[in-house]
């Protein structure tokens, strides 16, 4: 294993959304992902599963960090 690698935690989700939600989901998902940028997360991306589900993949550098950020984001509101 190389010493330099990097560490991080990859936080997986996957949603079912009925058609005419979908365009709000992923309004939504884009503000999440750039509230979530504005406390430390490296991203994320959404795309669809063989099921047609919604799947998103997110990268923070630890599991505290993507904790910390989501106590953050839910006390300043929606």
């Amino acid at each position: 294993m190389n010493s330099n690698a990097s560490t991080g935690f990859i936080a997986i989700y996957r949603w079912r959304v009925a058609p005419e939600h979908e365009a709000d989901f992923r309004n939504r998902w884009r503000e999440v992902t750039r509230q979530g940028l504005e406390h430390g997360s490296f991203g994320s991306c959404l795309g669809r599963d063989a099921n047609q589900d919604l799947v998103a993949i997110a990268l923070w550098p630890t599991e505290a960090a993507r904790e910390e950020a989501f106590h953050t984001m839910s006390a300043d509101g929606p």
